[in-house]
């Protein structure tokens, strides 16, 4: 129930005006607004996803793995590490126009979130021909960065407030990043870990993601406890952040 509630405040302080003119101007200033200043933004993110993809899949291998899901994996880390890294830092850059204007919080994290996640789509188009990725796998994968996109919102909805107070949080978090990239299933399969320890790794809040596109492109590898115990630890995630700072996130105004 306090779930329902948690998402129906957030709906609640959409607004759909705002956050299309902020969306543009952060468009205008982050990407030049131009076609050539969004692709070259794009670069990144693509070279870390085909370096994934066939140079680590050939070292660890010994040969090219190019079904993509390597690279499927590393541009979901990219877009929820970036969506909450940019989304906090922009509330704490852009707090003066927020404190002096009708503009919310909630459409600075909305706005930074949106622009991730279109290069995210675009990212992953390339990917998806690249490797001729099907169908079937790339819609269900669409709709996995849509759940994705939305719990990142959650949490980035709860740790509005502590970058705010916290004038290196965003240093904090990039270290926090940093760590979960190497216990992310990204190069790896949890399923090649035989000890306990993966209990340890799937405690990444994240996990469960990177759980269901292993399931998405190989299914006969699902492991129902994996999921579940990754799904618990997601949920406990949420859940522990919202009873933490929940009540901070309403006076924000007042840190920013």
């Amino acid at each position: 129930m306090k779930i329902y509630i948690y998402f129906l405040n957030m709906a609640q302080e959409f607004n759909s005006k705002q956050i299309k003119s902020f969306t543009l101007l952060l468009l205008s200033l982050q990407k030049k607004n131009t076609i050539l200043g969004f692709a070259i933004s794009l670069v990144p993110m693509l070279v870390t996803a085909f370096s994934i993809e066939l140079f680590i899949g050939k070292i660890i291998g010994g040969e090219v793995h190019a079904d993509g899901m390597k690279g499927i994996n590393a541009i979901f880390f990219i877009f929820f590490s970036n969506a909450i890294l940019q989304s906090t830092e922009a509330l704490k850059n852009y707090g003066t126009i927020i404190k002096s204007s009708y503009l919310h919080p909630a459409t600075v994290m909305i706005s930074e979130s949106l622009l991730q996640y279109a290069s995210f789509i675009v990212s992953f188009l390339v990917l998806a021909l690249a490797f001729n990725i099907s169908f079937e796998k790339s819609a269900l994968l669409i709709l996995l960065s849509l759940l994705l996109a939305l719990y990142t919102l959650a949490v980035t909805n709860c740790l509005l407030v502590v970058s705010s107070i916290l004038e290196d949080f965003g240093r904090i978090l990039g270290i926090i990043f940093q760590m979960l990239f190497w216990i992310s299933p990204i190069l790896y399969s949890v399923h090649m870990i035989k000890s306990d320890l993966v209990y340890i790794f799937m405690a990444n809040p994240f996990y469960i993601f990177f759980e269901l596109i292993s399931l998405i492109f190989s299914p006969q590898s699902f492991d129902h406890h994996l999921f579940w115990w990754g799904l618990g630890s997601s949920l406990t995630f949420l859940a522990a952040l919202y009873l933490l700072l929940m009540n901070l996130r309403k006076k924000i105004l007042v840190f920013l």
